[in-house]
């Protein structure tokens, strides 16, 4: 997987350095506007499928604002909808994946500290504040709460809730900047 993903990086890489003319904002924004709805699509399947590799949510979040600019709300939608897929695939599949290895070894510590946090009273609201806040890694924090099998609908309400502060407040950034940059 890991390889998969480097190899589309050096490959998107080597784009650029060949045709660095084409990847100018200006050239980018009038090739997706040609797809319409369909970058759209494309954009909401890139959000779910993160989960597989791993990547954190940001990034996804701030390419849509690249992206639809005119269109906070519907970047902000379809990547609160990205992420609650992909938390549920995560949730769901973690083991199947082979999640719980890479997460045991690589984050042991947060894996513990979430651990504990989740099984008391407050998990609820430690898993909102993990997932609202923007350096600690989700994905684990749904891996965890799959496998000590916190409510699902608990689970998912908790996730968006932290998530969409967190894409609240990148999507209104972005759109601000966005219209500072347009008005000098």
């Amino acid at each position: 997987m890991i390889v998969c993903w480097l190899a589309g990086i050096a490959f998107g890489l080597a784009c650029y350095v060949v045709k660095s003319d084409q990847f100018t904002p200006v050239q980018l924004a009038s090739d997706f506007r040609r797809f319409g709805n369909l970058m759209l699509l494309i954009y909401l399947l890139a959000s779910i499928s993160r989960a597989f590799v791993l990547i954190p949510s940001t990034p996804f979040v701030l390419a849509g604002c690249a992206l639809f600019p005119d269109q906070p709300l519907v970047v902000l939608g379809t990547s609160l909808l990205g992420i609650a897929i992909s938390a549920s695939l995560i949730y769901y599949c973690a083991e199947s994946l082979g999640l719980d290895t890479y997460f045991q070894k690589r984050h042991a510590i947060q894996f513990a500290r979430l651990e504990c946090v989740l099984r008391s009273r407050w998990g609820f609201w430690g898993l909102v504040g993990w997932a609202g806040f923007p350096l600690a890694p989700t994905d684990l924090a749904c891996y965890v709460a799959g496998t000590l099998r916190m409510p699902y609908w608990r689970f998912l309400a908790a996730v968006c809730l932290g998530e969409l502060l967190v894409c609240s407040f990148y999507v209104y950034t972005a759109d601000i900047t966005r219209r500072n940059l347009f008005e000098i």
